[in-house]
Parts: C-alpha cells; structure tokens; sequence
C-alpha cells in the first residue's frame, strides 16, 4: 500500500539506508540513480532542510491517502503532500512535497 511504502522509505532514510530508499523511487528516475545520489539527495548540502522534511513527513504518517487508480496523495504540514504512483513492483514514492 502507499501508507506502507512510505514507512518504509521513512525508516530507511533514518537508518540511512539510502539503498533501500532508491526501492521506493519511481522507475524513471531510479534509472538514472544510485546509491551515492540518494545519499547527496537526503544528506548532501540540503540535508537540514531534508531533514526537517522528512520529520514532518514521520509524524504524519497516518494521515489519510486518497487513492485515485495508479496515483495516491497525502497531505501533510498543511501545504506540502507526499505524491506516489504505483508501477509493476509496488507502490513508489514520487514526489514528497
């Protein structure tokens, strides 16, 4: 499910298991990925705000996820959503805010 696709990815990135997160990553931009971008990603130059990111992402995690066919949202932080879609192998996280 969404909800769970995000836990995982959430308990990845605070395990900085930045392998298991790419998992959670849509096809398209796994591709052009790897472990060493998702580190830059979540924990390069940006990472305090990343960080602040992903706590207001954890302490929502059971906000409500509509979910229309492939594409699902959740809205947190009042103006942000987490974005996933659904591909052959689960539900990815498409984009987080």
């Amino acid at each position: 499910s969404p909800r769970e696709a995000l836990r995982s990815f959430v308990r990845a990135y605070q395990a900085r298991r930045w392998d298991v997160m790419l998992r959670y990553v849509p096809k398209r931009y796994r591709e052009r990925m790897d472990v060493d971008t998702m580190r830059r990603q979540f924990d390069g130059e940006k990472g305090d705000e990343t960080a602040d990111m992903m706590k207001k992402i954890a302490a929502h995690l059971d906000e409500p996820i509509t979910i229309n066919g492939a594409e699902a949202r959740m809205a947190y932080d009042e103006r942000y959503e987490v974005i996933f879609r659904r591909e052959e192998d689960g539900w990815k996280i498409a984009d987080l805010d």
